[in-house]
């Protein structure tokens, strides 16, 4: 699901327990606990890599690898339509100013 803070300062993109939370300048994993979202491991500036997003490129996989991944393969509504964008946003294909702007997905954009 795609989620716009009430400031407008990031979009969360997260499954049933975890996603990514994406700011300006940087983005991080988040976890939900007791019913809020909580931010946890690293701190990444935008744009990151594409091998910061594949799982297979190192044995060392990272937590935000693996939340793309879960989001990307998650079935559950409202995420089909955003699963493209989260990646698009985080490589800097799509501007995070525009993700903030539109609560509806820009994943066509991503894939231009």
């Amino acid at each position: 699901m795609k989620t716009i803070s009430e400031d407008r300062s990031y979009v969360d993109y997260t499954t049933a327990f975890f996603g990514v939370r994406v700011r300006r300048t940087s983005c991080e994993t988040i976890a939900l606990s007791d019913s809020e979202w909580a931010e946890y491991g690293d701190k990444l500036p935008l744009p990151v890599t594409e091998s910061a997003l594949d799982p297979s490129v190192s044995d060392e996989v990272g937590d935000l690898a693996i939340n793309v991944v879960d989001y990307e393969l998650c079935d559950a509504g409202g995420i089909q339509e955003a699963r493209h964008e989260l990646r698009g946003v985080l490589l800097g294909k799509i501007s995070v100013d525009d993700a903030l702007s539109s609560p509806v997905s820009m994943g066509n954009l991503a894939t231009d």
